[in-house]
């Protein structure tokens, strides 16, 4: 579970750097656009996988 937060981390900074473009009146890189959204759909779909294991499993003691 601590990859998908970590996952989600990522992309939260390259979107926060992507807004910052836009703020300052610049479109952001595409590259940027692709890699931000593709860190947050693999961090939604691995936290997504850790739930559904960690329900099957029951609670770690």
């Amino acid at each position: 579970m601590w990859i998908a937060v970590l996952i989600f981390a990522i992309a939260a900074v390259v979107g926060l750097t992507m807004a910052l473009a836009v703020f300052q009146g610049r479109l952001p890189p595409i590259a940027s656009a692709v890699v931000h959204g593709a860190l947050a759909a693999t961090g939604l779909v691995l936290l997504i996988v850790a739930v559904c294991a960690h329900r099957a499993t029951g609670a770690a003691r």
